[in-house]
């Protein structure tokens, strides 16, 4: 958080971006076209919806059978485990990168920043934590975003924008 003397928002009074949804400070509609590259922790409410989100999940099994968590091994090790990718938290974490990805460039060709480990780290920086590579696979396939599968990694037609770090 920014230091209220220095210009910035102070923990009293957050910046407030979109329309307000409720009493709650921190939740937020914000229009798909206005949501920044970079949104940080900006709390919004999401628009790829649980039921989406889990046929993302099932129809990305179906061309990826070897598909897990962290990507497309099918080496059958604890964490690649099918099953985990019904686990509320990666549902959450398809339905987040989901949004995400919705707002990136479709492309003509791939491009250097087009694999989805690099996009997993975009995600990461934009949606302010932990996206697991599985994620991206998903919600790059569920929103029928043109690839090539890479394994375990996959290629997607598109751009996005910004510093991979932070």
């Amino acid at each position: 958080m920014i230091p209220a003397e220095s210009g910035g928002p102070s923990e009293e009074s957050p910046r407030v971006i979109g329309k307000k949804l409720d009493e709650d400070p921190y939740t937020f509609i914000l229009p798909r076209e206005t949501v920044p590259a970079n949104c940080g922790a900006v709390a919004a409410t999401l628009r790829t919806t649980r039921a989406e989100a889990l046929a993302f999940i099932r129809d990305a099994r179906r061309k990826l059978p070897g598909l897990g968590q962290y990507g497309n091994f099918g080496d059958g090790k604890p964490e690649n485990d099918p099953k985990r990718l019904l686990e509320d938290s990666f549902v959450q974490d398809v339905r987040r990168v989901a949004d995400w990805m919705a707002t990136l460039k479709r492309t003509s060709k791939f491009t250097d920043d087009s694999g989805s480990y690099r996009l997993k780290h975009f995600a990461e920086n934009a949606i302010g934590g932990y996206v697991p590579n599985g994620a991206v696979i998903v919600a790059g396939l569920g929103l029928k975003i043109p690839c090539s599968i890479d394994s375990p990694n996959c290629r997607f037609k598109v751009r996005a924008k910004g510093n991979i770090y932070g």
